[in-house]
């Protein structure tokens, strides 16, 4: 007997029918119900099996900067799987040049404060996956000098560095390498070293990184 795994999945069928199509789930992000959960999770499939096709998709759709919005939203959560699927589309899509840009448009003002607080946040779960996907967009968000100079410029920054700290002696080799790679890119600015060196714990942050690259 064929098992309909989509309607399993608790999925409607329709939508799930257009997924291959014309990508008319993106418009379910902006949903305050679980029709976002489930269209992360759809757009979270597409990525692994077609990641550049799918994010050249998602920003060539005319609501995509709503859709940006809708994922940004969907880092305030009490789920952990929501809000690590949210961060984990964020990043990939900050992966592409166009697509960083388009996310880093999102982080002026307070909206960029909660965008930070909301990855800070993350990285403090018991679930590992949305550890990793937490600290992966931060690293991708702090690749570009754009990304660098906005976290830098962010008041709960430190708060930030406390708790990818905290990760360098994660048990998770991704989960330790996604945090020493977030340190590493912030300090490659003078910026950067200096506000690590002016942290309250900053012989604790240094000593952590020293011994994370097993010197």
């Amino acid at each position: 007997m064929a098992v309909d795994l989509a309607k399993n999945a608790g999925f409607d069928r329709e939508v799930v029918r257009n997924r291959r199509g014309d990508q008319e789930y993106f418009s379910a992000l902006l949903c305050k119900d679980k029709r976002s959960h489930e269209a992360l999770e759809m757009l979270v499939s597409d990525l692994h099996q077609d990641k550049e096709g799918t994010v050249s998709t998602f920003l060539s759709h005319s609501g995509s900067e709503d859709f940006l919005w809708g994922l940004v939203r969907l880092l305030d959560t009490d789920n952990p799987r929501v809000g690590g699927n949210a961060a984990y589309i964020l990043g990939t899509i900050a992966e592409n040049e166009l697509g960083a840009a388009r996310v880093l448009s999102l982080t002026n003002g307070k909206a960029g404060e909660q965008i930070l607080d909301d990855l800070t946040g993350m990285l403090m779960l018991n679930d590992a996956e949305s550890v990793m996907n937490a600290a992966g967009t931060i690293g991708t968000l702090a690749e570009s000098s754009e990304g660098r100079d906005w976290m830098l410029g962010e008041p709960h920054l430190d708060h930030t560095i406390s708790n990818v700290t905290n990760l360098l002696t994660s048990t998770n080799q991704w989960i330790a390498s996604n945090a020493a790679l977030v340190l590493a890119r912030l300090t490659i600015s003078e910026t950067g070293c200096n506000r690590l060196l002016d942290h309250d714990s900053s012989q604790l942050v240094l000593t952590k990184l020293v011994l994370s690259l097993g010197v």
